[in-house]
């Protein structure tokens, strides 16, 4: 049993070593694990039809570094401790809770990424409030595009 539990212990340390800093964003890594992860997932929801490419990957890299940047952003203009932010997802884990995800292995990374893509949203929503776009604006770009 003690070997056993040896063995998952450095099999789970090694794993991650594998992972490479792909990029860096203000001091924030992005390690490979993350792109591998998300190939992963494409993989799967496209039953297969999305292929591993170089291509793909620093597609998914340069991705990873513009949410990086965003979130990044989003937290240093505080809004991830807006209550309306907080209560959702705290409503998000109670539901999570009832329905028996948090209990999944790839809960608390799945969870994780839930926030953030949330603060992204969040962000987008602050920017358009700080900079709202007139009628005015709109029949501006549409006279200089038609």
């Amino acid at each position: 049993m003690k070997k056993t539990l040896l063995a998952i212990a450095l099999m789970a340390s090694m794993a991650g070593v594998s992972a490479k800093t792909v990029a860096t964003v203000n001091g924030t890594k992005i390690d490979s694990a993350v792109i591998d992860r998300q190939v992963s997932d494409l993989k799967k929801q496209s039953n297969g039809q999305i292929k591993d490419s170089p291509e793909l990957r620093e597609r998914l890299k340069q991705g990873a570094i513009v949410h990086t940047v965003i979130v990044q952003e989003a937290k240093k203009r505080k809004l991830h401790e807006d209550k309306d932010y907080k209560n959702f997802i705290a409503e998000a884990k109670a539901d999570a809770d009832k329905r028996g995800e948090s209990k999944k292995s790839t809960f608390k990374q799945d969870f994780e990424d839930f926030k953030e893509n949330l603060l992204e949203q969040a962000f987008a929503m602050d920017v358009l409030k700080k900079n709202p776009v007139t009628e005015q604006d709109v029949r501006k770009e549409y006279n200089q595009i038609s």
